[in-house]
């Protein structure tokens, strides 16, 4: 893999999940956004069945995100609270 940064784009409703969870959590996933821009196949990542889409677990929440390889980006577009129901 290159070393050659990704760009992360951070959905609206994202951001704003992350003004409404505790503050430790928000950073611990603030941190692991920030890890995606140097390698998005790190951490604990698993593909989405049925879907082009990845989600990485941090705490107990869930960060869904789709990854462009031909223009290196990283789309975050969902954050969800990890219950029974999202662990299945």
């Amino acid at each position: 893999m290159s070393n050659e940064t990704w760009r992360v784009v951070v959905d609206a409703s994202v951001r704003k999940a992350l003004d409404n969870i505790p503050l430790a959590d928000a950073e611990a996933i603030t941190v692991a956004l920030a890890g995606l821009a140097t390698n998005p196949y790190a951490g604990d990542i698993q593909k989405l069945k049925g879907e082009e889409a990845w989600r990485r677990r941090v705490r107990s929440y869930r960060v869904e995100f789709r990854i462009y390889q031909d223009m290196r980006t990283v789309l975050v577009y969902e954050l969800k609270r990890r219950t029974s129901t999202t662990c299945r």
